[in-house]
């Protein structure tokens, strides 16, 4: 219906059932040719396509399918975007993040409210050897303030001027349509490969949306404001809250022994979350917490006191159970946490 109506439009021309720039200077009043320039929102922003190889007003038109998705109030990922930007599915389950990492959070929500209104948004740096702990606050972060997460490892970044333009570009519009932040993990990025560095620079200065980030310790000397905020090591007192928090009612097999864990190690978030599913997995009586993901392995190498790896656990007198329990969570954390434990004097 649509294709015959187009071509009865075009003088009845059969061949002519598709709509083009001609048309609809003819039907739209107020139709401006201002739209052939390619700095048009309908040709900067991609909106439509021409297709090539004819006289420019006389080419078929076609709507972007992600934009006709919009339209229609359907979500569809932006194909151009595939394998570079990814996005990140929200959590489903709130995290327990410390008040450290909390006054990160809110921090980085001042930042951008102060960027309400303005060409571009700060650009916010989190620097600190923890990639796992700036993941985590950035997609907290993002969830307060409900808008979507996706992450961009510059790897990905061509040091083609163009493409990294029109990925940038591409990216912003993206951007505008998912109510979305981008988490740009430098951590590992090579900056001494020639024309890598500038690359990031210049998809970081090609847009204004909302970026994060996230670096050791390194500035980015871009043309954005850059406003970098510094990852503090957990507390003592983080440490432990996290520690029981994760472990919960399990608590109470370690006979008031999380103390002496949090005392023995310096931990992140992750490696402490990890250390306590490992426990309960081993422990199966004790449920794990909403929010906590089980490792990949459901096996400990080493045998409790009073146990065979493999087989069934041999009955241990009562007295024995607390620290056995001790034991196995030190040694678990000796695998996550990659150090050398000692309890009593006696290397674990």
């Amino acid at each position: 219906m649509f294709q015959s109506l187009v071509a009865i439009a075009q003088k009845n021309h059969p061949h002519k059932n598709y709509p083009t720039i001609s048309l609809a200077m003819d039907a739209l009043p107020g139709a401006s040719w201002d739209v052939l320039s390619p700095h048009s929102p309908l040709q900067y922003w991609q909106l439509l396509h021409i297709e090539p190889g004819r006289i420019l007003t006389k080419s078929p038109l076609h709507i972007d399918q992600q934009i006709l998705c919009f339209l229609l109030g359907e979500y569809a990922t932006d194909q151009e975007l595939a394998g570079k930007i990814i996005p990140q599915p929200p959590q489903t389950n709130p995290v327990f993040l410390p008040p450290s990492q909390l006054s990160i959070g809110s921090q980085l929500i001042s930042i951008w409210s102060g960027g309400e209104g303005r060409n571009s948004y700060p650009v916010v740096q989190l620097s600190g050897s923890d990639r796992t702990t700036k993941y985590q606050i950035a997609s907290a972060t993002c969830q307060d303030l409900g808008k979507k997460l996706h992450t961009l490892s510059p790897a990905a970044l061509t040091t083609k001027p163009q493409e990294v333009y029109q990925l940038a570009k591409r990216w912003q519009r993206e951007a505008l349509l998912s109510n979305s932040v981008l988490f740009i993990d430098c951590d590992s990025y090579n900056f001494s490969e020639p024309g890598r560095e500038y690359a990031l620079i210049q998809f970081i200065d090609s847009n204004n949306t909302r970026l994060i980030l996230s670096c050791y310790d390194r500035k980015i000397d871009c043309q954005r404001t850059v406003v970098n905020l510094d990852i503090p090591p957990l507390s003592h007192q983080e440490q432990y809250d996290l520690w029981e928090y994760h472990i919960g009612s399990a608590a109470a097999e370690l006979n008031g022994q999380i103390e002496r864990i949090a005392v023995q190690f310096n931990l992140n978030t992750a490696t402490i979350q990890a250390a306590c599913d490992q426990f309960k997995i081993k422990n199966s009586k004790f449920p794990q917490n909403p929010g906590s993901s089980p490792p990949s392995a459901l096996t400990h190498p080493y045998p409790l006191p009073g146990g065979e790896p493999g087989g069934d656990r041999f009955q241990s007198p009562p007295e024995l159970i607390p620290l056995a329990n001790l034991i196995f969570v030190y040694k678990i954390v000796s695998r996550c946490g990659k150090y050398p434990l000692f309890v009593v004097g006696v290397e674990l």
